[in-house]
């Protein structure tokens, strides 16, 4: 009798657990860990750096204006012995006193293109910038993807496993009441007993499983989901891609191969501007000065001077202690190795998408090939059900259509989720994963 208790209290406690609770779609779930990832937001903050960054001031390219003051003070004892038979002045807290102001201008005139190739790296380097946040994003929502995809998986399987102890049960129960009645043996009650517990214990396993990828998706999403959250399934739309059309697509689009391209442009506007350390500089400096100085002892009691100042200064680079020359021959190397790097990504890139459209085409055939045998297993089960009441078929006969409709709707499940896996990894692989 404590058994039939126990048994009854673990199927009303499986039964509550699949309960209904709050929906989260996957939109809502994406937009929740882009607000709320750490990583993200610091990514924000560096395409923001890079953006206020791209300013012809930033490059040298604009003239730098300064203003200066100054006024000194001093009391000193001087004494003072003239050539020419002049009486020696001799003075105590003689005073003296200096006041200067200007203002000054420094524009290089040329400068080997520096600058200009300056500013043209600070626009690659927001390109690149770009192109990393743009790679962090689409890795978040890949993972939130992934999890809430798991999520659903185990969903499905406590589904199932749920439909699959429903019927359990009702054998079970069909069992015990034969066996009061005494049309079949004690055999039959205790294998329906072994039957329906091992699928009780599943189906906990189950729910356990669904709790870790609950938690596991909370920790994307940075917030408490609650363990009565549920997904919303996804609709599965077969996509007409071709190889050729992925593999244009990625080429011009894909975030990862964007970076190494990126990084090739900065090493050569880096070689660029080193050049310059090759080629005389034009400065213009100009000002407006204003001096006076005070003294209270000494033939010159008082001088001012006021007015406008300029120059040229003409820099010719004629040997530099062949450091220059060094740095031109690395920079030249690091041309090279991010060329080879980018060729060596492209390659990457393709064996990627190759790969991805073939899973996603085989996952595709499964999933179409496992939904087409769902309705033979339902018919299978519906029959052996039929057969089992009247005795033609045995426990065993009957417990293999019903695991054998369990196994169809876990693939049906599985192949599902794999095909959205799938196409998730090609919309990454061609840059389309954010709608762009």
């Amino acid at each position: 009798m404590k058994t039939k208790y126990n048994l009854v209290f673990l199927i009303a406690l499986l039964y509550a657990a699949g309960a209904q609770g709050q929906q989260l779609s996957l939109g809502d779930a994406i937009q929740k860990a882009l607000e709320s990832n750490y990583q993200i937001q610091v990514q924000e903050n560096l395409v923001e750096v890079a953006d206020n960054s791209v300013h012809i001031g930033n490059a040298g390219l604009l003239p730098t204006v300064s203003a200066r003051g100054s006024y000194n003070a001093s009391v000193t004892s001087s004494k003072q012995v003239f050539a020419g038979g002049f009486p020696p002045v001799d003075v105590d807290g003689a005073g003296s006193q200096t006041m200067s102001a200007s203002a000054s201008l420094n524009y290089n005139l040329f400068n080997g293109l520096s600058g200009i190739n300056n500013f043209a790296r600070l626009k690659v380097n927001k390109a690149a910038v770009d192109a990393q946040s743009k790679a962090a994003i689409e890795a978040l929502i890949i993972q939130v993807c992934q999890s809430y995809l798991s999520l659903q998986r185990a969903q499905d399987q406590l589904s199932i496993l749920e439909a699959n102890l429903a019927v359990t049960h009702n054998r079970y129960e069909r069992a015990k009441v034969a066996n009061e009645l005494g049309s079949n043996n004690k055999t039959e009650l205790l294998n329906a007993r072994v039957a329906l517990t091992a699928d009780s214990a599943q189906l906990l396993q189950a729910e356990l499983l669904r709790t870790t990828q609950v938690h596991n998706l909370e920790r994307l999403l940075g917030q408490d989901l609650g363990l009565d959250i549920r997904t919303v399934s996804e609709e599965l739309i077969v996509r007409s891609w071709t190889l050729d059309a992925i593999l244009e697509e990625a080429q011009k689009h894909n975030s990862s191969l964007e970076q190494r391209r990126m990084q090739t442009e900065l090493a050569e506007k880096d070689l660029a501007i080193q050049r310059a350390n090759f080629i005389p500089s034009l400065a213009l400096t100009a000002g407006y000065g204003y001096n006076k100085n005070i003294n209270d002892v000494g033939i010159l009691l008082e001088n001012t001077s006021i007015g406008p100042n300029a120059g040229l200064t003409l820099s010719v680079p004629i040997f530099g202690g062949m450091r220059n020359q060094i740095q031109r021959q690395n920079l030249k190397i690091a041309v090279e190795n991010a060329e080879l790097l980018e060729a060596d990504a492209q390659l990457a890139l393709t064996t990627q998408v190759r790969n991805a459209e073939a899973n996603y085409s085989q996952n595709l055939r499964l999933y179409l090939m496992e939904e087409q045998n769902l309705e033979a297993a339902e018919l299978n089960l519906e029959r052996s059900t039929e057969l089992f009441q009247l005795g033609q078929i045995t426990q065993t006969q009957f417990r293999e259509a019903q695991l054998n409709m369990v196994a169809t709707r876990d693939r049906i499940s599985a192949a599902k989720v794999n095909v959205l896996l799938s196409e998730l990894q090609i919309l990454q692989l061609t840059g389309k994963l954010l709608g762009e």
